[in-house]
């Protein structure tokens, strides 16, 4: 792979007030389409029939490029597209360019193709929200879709997974829209050859090591071959898994504060509001359907909130047998793959991930650290009240984590007796497994945190006004 020369991100100007369209563009046939399409609306000022974000022509334009770092030619990819946005702004156009060169690499055994797709949405994540843009437009179409579909099939994909791709989503704080999903590729060809549109080719689409690239060379010629409407059947799936998945997170929504057991606020801990799954309740969801659709979605909110690996059917399924055979054990534990366990204890079911081995160091990682949350019902003029436990900013400076080593005594809030870790542990419910991370000193040697207790109640006692809630994740 050549080395690039291309900067990581190039220097702009500040965006038009106004509506603020952005479209990611790799240089190549459907994006350069897009674009097109786009420019000719911002140059027309009409409003586009396309529908969502951008009822109103856009004031502004932004192409959005994202370097992998994995082509050869991923330098002229880009210098390709800037020259156009270049010719469009000799015009006149409030036409701009924004590009970021991604820095990493996917890790050996890794799919490159998840590797790129996860690193790409957040680059262009970045750059929209910098440049003040409203929505992204992607250029994924008809074709897309039915390949979307068909790989998820083949994965053994439930709803969620043959929904394949909506026409519009969020990813961290940015809307994402894709006006072409029921365009197919025929028309956009069509229209690339109308208009004489010049356009860059990834020789890496042709690589049939990579599965979509199978699927849309091979696959799909053969159902279309068959059923010549394969395509918009393919699509019709998606569309119908996705109204099923709505109703499915519509129910569990409707139920799930009732079968799940929410921490109280003083565990401090960062899935609180994820909660664990009160047994009891849970097996009373009427048929093993509902039981079985409740756990994964419960277990998609965690590993989403908790940016773990997504639990596969199977191991589900082992967890929803066994779950079926109450034990007499005071506490079961479920392996679900990628060192994700479910555990159950005392009547709950709740999910963790192995970090033991992983250090002292990865204890920072995992402790979150927020601006304590104010009790709004506090009377003006008087010092503020936090409602939850808290403690000075200033308190973690030279803070290191330890392990335990055996007589150390916890209070659950200020003026609370001290009592050893372990009967705070077994108080609190608070399983074997999940008593294994290290604590949090202060530098002075006093004892500020521990993980499933939360924040020791004479460091909730410190002075201070810049006061912060700690959580810890897993």
């Amino acid at each position: 792979m050549a080395d690039s020369t291309t900067p990581p991100s190039t220097e702009v100007t500040a965006p038009q007030p106004g509506p603020v369209l952005a479209v990611a563009c790799s240089g190549g046939r459907d994006s350069m389409a897009l674009l097109h399409h786009a420019v000719r609306r911002l140059r027309e000022r009409i409003a586009p029939a396309d529908g969502g974000l951008m009822r109103q022509a856009p004031q502004a334009l932004w192409v959005l490029h994202v370097h992998h770092g994995l082509m050869a030619e991923a330098d002229a990819w880009w210098a390709f597209v800037e020259r156009e946005v270049a010719a469009w702004q000799a015009q006149g156009l409030p036409v701009h360019f924004k590009g970021e060169r991604l820095r990493g690499r996917p890790a050996v055994g890794d799919s490159v193709e998840a590797w790129a797709r996860e690193q790409r949405y957040a680059a262009l994540a970045r750059m929209a929200v910098a440049v003040g843009a409203h929505v992204v437009w992607l250029a994924q179409h008809r074709r897309d879709q039915a390949e979307t579909v068909l790989l998820q099939a083949l994965r053994g994909a439930g709803v969620a997974g043959l929904a394949a791709m909506p026409a519009a989503f969020d990813w961290q704080g940015m809307r994402f829209e894709r006006p072409w999903l029921e365009r197919s590729r025929e028309a956009i060809d069509a229209e690339v050859q109308r208009l004489g549109l010049a356009h860059v080719d990834d020789s890496s689409n042709g690589d049939k090591r990579f599965a979509r690239n199978r699927v849309r060379l091979e696959a799909l010629p053969v159902l279309k071959a068959v059923s010549p409407s394969a395509e918009e059947a393919l699509c019709d799936v998606a569309q119908q898994a996705a109204d099923a998945l709505a109703v499915q997170q519509a129910w569990y929504q409707s139920v799930r504060r009732q079968v799940l057991a929410l921490q109280p606020a003083e565990t401090a801990q960062a899935d609180a509001d994820l909660g664990a799954v009160c047994l009891e309740a849970w097996r009373r969801l009427p048929g093993a359907s509902f039981q079985r659709v409740f756990l994964r979605l419960w277990m998609d909110e965690v590993c989403v909130a908790q940016g773990w690996p997504a639990v596969g059917r199977a191991p589900l399924l082992a967890l929803v047998q066994g779950l079926a055979r109450q034990g007499e054990q005071p506490a079961r534990s479920w392996s679900l793959g990628q060192g994700v366990h479910a555990r159950e204890y005392r009547g709950l079911l709740s999910l963790t991930r192995d970090a033991q081995g992983a250090g002292l160091a990865d204890a920072w990682q995992r402790l979150q650290v927020l601006p304590a949350p104010l009790n709004r019902a506090h009377a003006a003029g008087t010092e503020a009240e936090h409602s939850a436990p808290s403690l000075p900013r200033a308190a973690l400076d030279g803070a290191q984590w330890r392990w335990r080593e055996g007589g150390e005594r916890f209070r659950m809030g200020p003026g609370r007796p001290s009592r050893c870790l372990r009967k705070q542990f077994q108080s609190q419910g608070v399983p074997a497994w999940a008593r294994e991370a290290p604590l949090l000193w202060s530098a002075d040697g006093c004892l500020l945190f521990v993980p499933g207790l939360g924040i020791e109640g004479a460091a909730q006692a410190l002075p201070g006004a810049d006061r912060v809630a700690l959580t810890w994740q897993g």
